[in-house]
């Protein structure tokens, strides 16, 4: 059995930045580290973890990115909202891909954060 399709997993989300010849696309993971970066998507999952909220984003072929932003960034763009941004929510992101371990999956420092209706 073959497929040509890759297999879902963390930092194969596509976002958009900025590249040399104007607005590109790519994986997260694929994008040089310290690239300001803006993806709308699920969320999937999120957690509060000291002061910080760690979000899983992920598109309709199961590929996702980890965004970790401020909690109160969280909390007024949910409030903003009409309700916490949860499972099933669409969010609209802008942030920084960072990678802490080179043999890790690229993340996003999330800077902006809001829920979009799609």
């Amino acid at each position: 059995m073959t497929c040509d399709a890759p297999v879902p997993m963390p930092g194969r989300l596509p976002v958009d930045f900025d590249g040399p010849f104007g607005l590109d696309s790519k994986p997260l993971n694929d994008v040089p580290v310290g690239t300001y970066v803006d993806v709308t998507a699920k969320v999937t999952h999120a957690r509060a973890v000291s002061g910080r909220v760690m979000l899983t984003l992920a598109d309709l072929d199961g590929n996702t990115a980890i965004v970790t932003v401020d909690d109160k960034l969280f909390w007024s763009a949910s409030r903003d909202a009409g309700g916490a941004l949860t499972a099933a929510r669409s969010v609209r992101v802008r942030g920084t891909a960072v990678r802490r371990i080179a043999s890790m999956p690229a993340t996003i420092d999330g800077r902006a954060l809001w829920a979009v209706a799609r």
